[in-house]
């Protein structure tokens, strides 16, 4: 693949990452905005515009116990060392292991976007102090990132801090949902507290990854004249009426999951609607730590799943508080079909409605360009179907079919060889 030069360090620049774990239900009442919505081609787009295929180690490489890697909290939640800090030294066979893959990833004309965190905490930093709960987290993962750029910075020009914050704060000490598994709920969580740990975590990890760009920033990218930045994640939140509460409802749930990530990094602080509801759950950044988070990223990769509607439920500002997800004050309602593994292999394998689903993003991300949005790539997730967390792998989201029982025979899909075609500019 073809991938762009680096574009101007003072633009604050979007790459979509667009995930296809719901395939979106669409109904559009004239047939020719259908037929222009599949007609999009790789000429519609910048020559510099980024296409690419994401993977996760974790989700992808499968081993949990070899080559020196000690476990991770979802290789504990799954029952399957280093001990996750510089003092416990470097696995030097790890280094080996993506030095050769990036190596061949450029020998093949493809440029490397690393993900230093996605999802796999060291199981030991959760055992010391609780992972992302401490502001230990900040320290280690500067020197895990400094590492990595020292080793890698000189063929790795794009690095990603962390995938999706989000979820991490929100599903794992919220919802409770493991490896995390924190929540106020005695019945699902053995410990935690919803509505405060989740704040908490997401604060510590914006001030992760605020640490972690700036050492790039000041020490490797004059150099390695790199860009650092982080992914987010959002559905998107439509009014379930016109009217003005629901309304701003949609404006509130938009506040409290891209706006939560995204306000710090523009505008030193959170949205005022988050610190009006959750007060002084709501962790503060001190004056040094505002002008750390704030403008510390080159680019912000949005990874989108689907949308739902959202309707308003009346604010008690004075009330006990819940949690995180509470504070929104709304009712979700959605629709999605999800491509998995039940499915026959020649259904899976003939997959237009990915095809379609890919195009019809595609042109509205063009859409978006022509009315002045800086997006500058887009990359769809998976390459190859994947370990999905706690769906396991039951989802099919990649580009190449995985055959488990017949030693992961890879067999691309229809989507893999369009997309191959597609990628030629002409």
């Amino acid at each position: 693949m073809a991938f762009s030069q680096p574009w101007n360090y003072s633009k604050l620049a979007l790459i979509g990452f667009f995930y296809s774990t719901a395939l979106l239900v669409c109904s559009f009442s004239v047939k020719a905005q259908q037929e222009e919505e599949l007609n999009v081609k790789r000429c519609d787009f910048a020559r510099d515009f980024l296409f690419g295929v994401s993977t996760s180690a974790v989700q992808t490489e499968g081993s949990t116990k070899s080559g020196g890697k000690g476990p991770n909290i979802w290789d504990t939640f799954l029952d399957k060392n280093p001990d996750g800090s510089l003092s416990g030294g470097v696995n030097k066979e790890g280094i080996d292991h993506y030095n050769s893959l990036i190596d061949l990833l450029i020998t093949y004309g493809i440029k490397p976007f690393v993900t230093i965190l996605h999802f796999d905490f060291p199981q030991i930093l959760e055992d010391k102090y609780g992972g992302p709960l401490s502001r230990r987290f900040v320290d280690d993962f500067k020197d895990y990132a400094e590492i990595l750029f020292n080793t890698f910075g000189d063929r790795v020009k794009n690095w990603i801090t962390m995938n999706e914050p989000l979820i991490t704060a929100k599903y794992g000490y919220d919802f409770g949902m493991p490896p995390q598994g924190r929540c106020s709920d005695r019945k699902t969580c053995k410990s935690g507290n919803s509505s405060t740990e989740p704040y908490t975590v997401a604060h510590n990890l914006l001030l992760a990854h605020a640490t972690v760009a700036s050492l790039y920033k000041h020490k490797f990218q004059p150099i390695q004249c790199g860009l650092i930045g982080v992914t987010v994640s959002s559905l998107y939140y439509v009014p379930y009426s016109k009217s003005l509460q629901d309304r701003d409802a949609s404006k509130r749930a938009l506040d409290f999951e891209i706006g939560w990530f995204v306000k710090p990094l523009v505008s030193e602080d959170y949205p005022k609607t988050m610190r009006k509801i959750a007060k002084d759950r709501l962790p503060r950044f001190t004056a040094e730590e505002k002008k750390l988070v704030m403008g510390s990223t080159d680019f912000i990769g949005l990874n989108y799943y689907s949308s739902m509607y959202v309707k308003s439920i009346p604010i008690k500002f004075h009330a006990p508080p819940v949690s995180s997800i509470a504070d929104v004050f709304v009712n979700l309602t959605g629709l999605s079909q999800n491509q998995n593994d039940s499915l026959p292999l020649e259904v899976q394998l003939n997959d237009q409605s990915r095809i379609n689903y890919i195009l019809r993003h595609l042109y509205r991300i063009r859409k978006a360009i022509k009315n002045g949005a800086n997006v500058k790539g887009y990359f769809y997730w998976n390459l190859f179907d994947d370990f999905e967390w706690i769906a396991g792998y039951t989802p099919r989201y990649g580009l190449y079919h995985i055959d488990y029982k017949n030693n992961l025979t890879r067999i691309p899909k229809d989507s893999a060889e369009w997309f191959k075609h597609f990628l030629k500019y002409e």
